[in-house]
C-alpha cells in the first residue's frame, strides 16, 4: 500500500480554493478568523494562504468570481 504524504501548505491552498469557489472572499476571511480565533497571526496565515498567488492570479480570482 503507498501513501502519499502532503505538505500542510498544498492542503491548505486546495481547501481554500475550493472554498473560495463557493464563498464570497469576505465570508472566507471571516470564517478563517473564526477558527484561528487567537490562535494565529494573520501575517503567518496569509503567507500560507497566498503562497502561490502572485497579485495577476488574485485578480483574475477576482475577476472570475464578480462575473459568475
Amino acid at each position: 500500500m503507498n501513501v502519499t504524504l502532503y505538505h500542510d501548505q498544498e492542503i491548505i491552498a486546495e481547501a481554500m480554493d475550493i472554498l473560495l469557489q463557493h464563498m464570497a472572499a469576505d465570508k472566507l476571511a471571516h470564517l478563517i478568523a473564526t477558527i484561528q480565533q487567537d490562535k494565529s497571526d494573520y501575517l503567518a496565515i496569509r503567507e500560507t494562504l497566498f503562497a502561490e498567488e502572485t497579485v495577476d492570479s488574485l485578480y483574475q480570482q477576482i475577476v472570475k468570481y464578480q462575473t459568475s
